[in-house]
């Protein structure tokens, strides 16, 4: 995201219900990407924080999984801790790719990432836009995160030349894009 204030009021929330500040996120400081919120924190003379991260609403979701696990959230980033190995149980199963055969890495906000081919990312985005044949739990995650993007397009991404944001907009939901790492685009066709 662009750390516009509905971002990071948005994060902030998320860690205030868990009783956690922002000092948990293990992502690093980064300006906001939205001009608008980057002149704002100079007008304050504020330093941009972890809040501000492009991920922070990623590592405030994990930090909520590693609460519901009852694991300390120190360790929500540990690749073989218990939120994470979910995580990657998850991608894996969407994906429809062999945990053992995805490759991991540390990506650029310090969260740990899975390598998947390209088929693999195609089918996962495939069934989080068309669930109806994943298990009831999981189908209802993927509905629930696909009325949240269309209810809240900007919170996808932001404003500020997000594509994202404005291909939701410009589809009235019928399209879920996100934008990766690596130049990875993806975008699922509900």
């Amino acid at each position: 995201h662009n750390a516009e204030p509905c971002h990071v009021e948005t994060a902030r929330g998320l860690l205030e219900r868990l009783g956690l500040g922002e000092d948990a996120l293990g992502c690093g400081p980064q300006p906001p990407s939205d001009p608008k919120a980057r002149a704002a924190l100079l007008e304050r003379g504020a330093d941009a924080g972890r809040i501000h991260n492009n991920c922070s609403g990623k590592h405030a979701g994990f930090l909520a999984l590693a609460r519901h696990l009852d694991q300390d959230p120190a360790g929500y980033l540990d690749f073989d801790g218990a939120s994470q190995s979910m995580v990657r149980e998850a991608v894996a199963d969407m994906a429809d790719v062999a945990p053992a055969a995805m490759g991991r890495a540390t990506d650029g906000c310090s969260a740990p990432t899975f390598r998947i081919p390209l088929t693999g990312l195609g089918t996962a985005f495939a069934r989080v836009t068309n669930p109806d044949g994943l298990a009831p739990e999981r189908r209802a995650a993927c509905e629930r995160v696909l009325a949240a993007v269309r209810a809240h397009p900007v919170l996808l991404a932001g404003r500020h030349k997000r594509l994202d944001t404005a291909l939701v907009q410009a589809s009235n939901g019928a399209l879920f894009p996100k934008i990766g790492a690596e130049a990875v685009y993806a975008v699922g066709v509900p």
